[in-house]
């Protein structure tokens, strides 16, 4: 009968283990890499767009100018069939193609003038584009900065909760393996004064 006692210890004892033993982990960090990688990719695209549209502005400006040449140049040459010893006939049908050639060069010039107003529109809405992403791209750092602030502090706050819970747990656990040593000493009194047990 000497094994009936010393098995509730072992119960008390595999109990208490139960009750301190514990795992617990550190605090994951994750980055939010899918937001950073599209937002490379915007300032790439963002990049290009902007050189596209510089290289509009430029094209469209040498559009310009050589249609200004072009007009400058057919004054001239209408001042010279006008000064030509040509009948007026020829005259007439020349100064009829220099005229028209005049109003395709003018609106050409108009023509490139009205794309490089757009172009130079464009261009100032891709550079507000760019200061609204930097100041995005900026804010979500700031944000991603104090979420990982307050995981560190819930981290710090979780580990210091699961040490007080420990060590209230093993206190709880030094109570009942007592009250349970106490209660089993108890109860082998009892048995052994009522006889069930030999002394």
């Amino acid at each position: 009968m000497q094994g009936k006692p010393r098995l509730l210890y072992y119960i008390a004892g595999w109990f208490i283990a139960c009750l301190c033993l514990g795992c617990h982990s550190g605090p994951v960090f994750s980055g939010d890499a899918a937001y950073r990688a599209i937002e490379r990719e915007a300032a790439v695209n963002s990049g290009d767009l902007a050189v596209t549209g510089a290289e509009i502005a430029v094209g469209v400006g040498r559009i310009g100018r050589q249609a200004g040449r072009t007009a400058g140049e057919l004054s001239g040459l209408e001042g010279m069939i006008r000064g030509s010893s040509l009948g007026e006939a020829d005259k007439s049908a020349l100064l009829r193609q220099v005229s028209a050639a005049q109003e395709g060069a003018g609106a050409l010039a108009g023509e490139a003038a009205r794309t490089g107003a757009d172009a130079e529109r464009l261009n100032a809405q891709l550079a507000r584009q760019r200061e609204i992403s930097a100041a995005l791209s900026e804010e979500h750092g700031r944000r991603e900065a104090d979420g990982a602030a307050a995981k560190e502090e819930l981290a710090v706050t979780k580990e210091k909760l699961a040490k007080t819970a420990g060590q209230r747990d093993l206190a709880v656990a030094v109570a009942i393996a007592l009250a349970l040593a106490v209660i089993g000493y108890a109860a082998i009194r009892v048995l052994r004064f009522l006889k069930i047990i030999p002394l």
